[in-house]
């Protein structure tokens, strides 16, 4: 039964798809393991102004790159550091770490930066 009522789930889902107007995102990895990189700010105005991608994949909450793209229309993914995961992922104390972490690392560039995704 489960699995009956699965596929006409996805059936209906198919069914309207046809009809929707699809909403295409491009992305990309920015990190600074490189020499001879242009600035943050550069970097933002260039992939706003002068490409179609729209969302930006961080490999940490670096405050430089983080607000580079503040007043941009380009969404930010940022990457938690692998230090922080324990204390997420406790069942007890893992919520107050979270909201800990992005009132420490993301609050003070948030609305002007559009970060939308947390990654771990």
């Amino acid at each position: 039964m489960p699995l009956l009522l699965l596929l006409m789930l996805l059936a209906a889902g198919a069914a309207g798809a046809e009809s929707a107007t699809p909403s295409l995102h491009i992305g990309v990895n920015y990190g600074a393991n490189a020499d001879n990189l242009p600035s943050p700010t550069s970097v933002a105005a260039f992939l706003a102004t002068k490409t179609t991608i729209d969302r930006v994949k961080l490999f940490d909450a670096n405050p430089t790159f983080i607000s580079a793209f503040a007043g941009t229309p380009v969404s930010l993914a940022v990457s938690l550091p692998n230090s922080a995961l324990p204390a997420l992922a406790d069942k007890a104390t893992g919520l107050d770490a979270a909201r800990s972490w992005i009132r420490a690392n993301l609050s003070p560039y948030v609305p002007a930066t559009n970060v939308t995704l947390l990654l771990a």
